[in-house]
């Protein structure tokens, strides 16, 4: 029903040069992405144009759904249920559904 997070490749920590090095790593990454945002929007960090926040914000999106994927859930006697409580090939196409997930965080975390 829903779809499973992506897992990203955690570095194996077996010693404190092992931190040191992913450390390091990190931060050229991080340095990498700094000048690619600096290339597309040169007034940051002063000024973010509206295009430019928009499409950052979509990006932050598409990862935190990657990594948190929308739950359906299925309204049974008045309860809503996750999906995941039901057993596999159970009939749920006449219960009412909901798809819960950032957008809808988004949208009440406004209010």
């Amino acid at each position: 029903m829903a779809k499973k997070p992506v897992v990203f490749a955690l570095p194996v920590i077996n010693s404190m040069q092992d931190v040191g090095y992913q450390q390091a790593k990190l931060g050229n990454t991080m340095r990498y992405i700094a000048v690619e945002a600096m290339n597309r929007e040169p007034e940051l960090p002063e000024t973010f144009s509206e295009d430019g926040k928009t499409q950052y914000l979509a990006g932050v999106d598409l990862c935190y759904n990657d990594l948190h994927p929308a739950k359906t859930y299925f309204k049974l006697d008045g309860n809503w249920l996750p999906a995941e409580s039901f057993a596999d090939g159970a009939d749920v196409s006449s219960l009412e559904t909901r798809q819960v997930g950032v957008t809808c965080m988004l949208l009440t975390g406004q209010e």
